[in-house]
């Protein structure tokens, strides 16, 4: 590209590739967050046994984890069934 073009169209331009790599930068992180909230924890529990199996983490950061995940999926159970109680009642 000419370098006097460029320098001229540079306020037109400039902007417009900014607005691109701010929108391109926004749609990673939200892709990064819906795919992480999008995990159940039966999943996760599912992944982490394959990483496990595959040698790729140990026994004792596969037992911590499997803790954690079993801990999330029975405070979860919990809460559906204290929802499904407070519905009865009303």
């Amino acid at each position: 590209m000419n370098p006097l073009l460029y320098v001229l169209t540079l306020p037109f331009t400039g902007p417009i590739k900014g607005l691109f790599a701010l929108s391109k930068s926004i749609q990673q992180q939200a892709d990064q967050e819906l795919s992480v909230k999008d995990a159940s924890p039966e999943t996760q529990l599912l992944e982490l046994e394959m990483l496990y199996e595959l040698g790729q983490i140990s026994k004792d950061e596969y037992a911590q984890l499997e803790q954690k995940l079993l801990d999330r999926i029975d405070s979860e159970m919990a809460a559906k069934e204290e929802m499904a109680a407070k519905e009865e009642m009303i």
